[in-house]
């Protein structure tokens, strides 16, 4: 049975958007090959990942909703 999932990402502030997206894209593909379905894709944009969470506070109360509402392995 595949595992509904939410991908997580942070760009760097620093980091190109083409670069970023082309990480997106390959995240996507890592996921459906693990049989994954991908309900949402969170993103944000930081100088440097949160060490405790890698996404802010914010994110994450977001991140919580969404896993709720998707019933998110």
């Amino acid at each position: 049975m595949a595992e509904n999932a939410i991908l997580v990402a942070v760009k760097k502030s620093s980091e190109n958007k083409i670069h970023f997206k082309d990480s997106i894209k390959e995240l996507k593909l890592l996921a459906k090959t693990a049989k994954a379905r991908v309900k949402e894709i969170l993103t944000q944009e930081r100088h440097s990942p949160s060490p405790s969470t890698y996404i802010g506070k914010g994110k994450v109360e977001e991140l919580k909703t969404l896993a709720e509402k998707y019933e998110a392995d």
